[in-house]
């Protein structure tokens, strides 16, 4: 069973804790068939469809987005 401590934060490719630019380029070069070491598949669906593609990357980005507005206010 996943605990707490390790549930999957969608759209964190790197495993990092967060969602940020390092997450969109490993989702990009796993698109162009490069992928990098300790690339998370299940999180890098961040829109949750079975499959990892650039409406994943608008997922991604868009959490980045809000996150910069929702510490402003």
């Amino acid at each position: 069973p996943i605990n707490a401590y390790e549930a999957v934060v969608k759209g964190d490719a790197n495993g990092d804790g967060s969602v940020n630019v390092t997450d969109v380029t490993m989702v990009v070069n796993f698109i162009m068939q490069n992928p990098i070491d300790n690339f998370d598949k299940e999180a890098a669906d961040a829109n949750q469809n079975g499959e990892i593609n650039v409406a994943d990357i608008t997922v991604m980005v868009d959490k980045i987005m809000n996150a910069g507005i929702e510490s402003s206010n």
